[in-house]
């Protein structure tokens, strides 16, 4: 299995309070809303 790196810059700089995972949910969350936006297809509007 192979496994891909990422890297996420954000200025929600504390760790304590914003965990690596949880801002990857949060990620993948955002890309979710915008992929399923009407007249949103693969990665442009239409």
């Amino acid at each position: 299995m192979r496994s891909a790196s990422y890297y996420l810059i954000t200025t929600l700089t504390d760790s304590t309070r914003y965990s690596a995972a949880e801002l990857a949910d949060l990620y993948r969350q955002r890309w979710d809303v915008e992929l399923n936006r009407p007249g949103f297809r693969g990665g442009r509007l239409v």
